[in-house]
């Protein structure tokens, strides 16, 4: 088995709670000769992404690479990537709650959807204030304390979250996935087309791949509580159609048939 990195999960102060689902760290012990691909999936949010360590690969099915940005923004994904990581491994990250990003920064968030660009370039000056003061912290608790502070600091500069589109979002997580788009608009007494323009611009994809992403979450959620999984029931708890439609979506999400994505979380 290929060596990992250790991951670990921080929660925000009650201020940044209905923006940030949590502050992520990635980190090695020692220089990794190699690693295991993390297949990172699609999730309906935003990222900021500091690395203190070396550059890792980004990799597809043909290619592979080189990501040397130490501090940039990932939009929200519609398509699996693949990270490799080796050498030092120390990375630190933001993840924003779907439509927790457009606070802090006011443009429409689809315009990073599946793309990643430098931090500076949509948060002026601050990658060189990240590097000079995230390294010398020795605590992974003082690292996000900065992060919080950075973050307080700004909130407040772009308009506050959408009502509209939480309510919304909310629903889709309430439902697991489970809920038409009319029945959302009819809800919220708006158009479906004025929810998906808000959707685009607060959460950067629409109510429908939001749906989509969630109710895979919720049939992943099934297949890891059972050890020899029984794909019609996961099918059936999970609302698709039939197996069909659950192996085409479970591809385009995750980039591999269920029994595959199963075999690869096992090696």
């Amino acid at each position: 088995m290929l060596t990992q990195p250790s991951y670990n999960e921080i929660m925000p102060s009650s201020l940044l709670t209905p923006y940030i689902q949590c502050f992520w760290v990635m980190q090695s012990e020692t220089s990794l000769q190699s690693t295991a691909p993390n297949r990172i999936l699609p999730d309906g949010c935003v990222d900021i992404i500091i690395n203190m360590g070396d550059p890792f690969l980004e990799m597809d099915a043909d290619t592979s690479d080189i990501n040397d940005e130490k501090v940039y923004i990932v939009g929200a994904m519609q398509t699996p990537i693949l990270i490799g990581m080796m050498g030092h491994v120390d990375v630190i990250g933001i993840r924003f709650k779907p439509g927790g990003a457009f606070p802090f920064f006011g443009f429409p968030i689809n315009t990073i959807t599946d793309r990643s660009i430098p931090l500076d370039d949509v948060w002026s000056g601050i990658s060189s204030t990240m590097n000079s003061r995230m390294p010398e912290q020795t605590t992974i608790r003082s690292k996000t304390s900065i992060l919080e502070d950075l973050l307080l600091k700004r909130l407040g500069t772009f308009p506050v979250l959408d009502a509209l589109t939480l309510e919304a979002i909310r629903i889709i997580y309430k439902k697991d996935g489970l809920v038409s788009i009319r029945t959302i608009s009819q809800n919220l007494n708006i158009t479906g087309r004025h929810l998906e323009r808000k959707f685009l611009k607060h959460v950067g994809i629409s109510p429908k791949m939001l749906c989509r992403i969630v109710r895979l979450q919720y049939a992943l959620s099934h297949l890891k509580k059972q050890h020899n999984p029984i794909w019609t029931y996961i099918v059936y708890k999970s609302g698709y159609y039939d197996q069909a439609h659950f192996i085409k979506e479970f591809k385009i999400l995750t980039g591999l048939s269920p029994n595959a994505y199963l075999n690869e979380k096992i090696l």
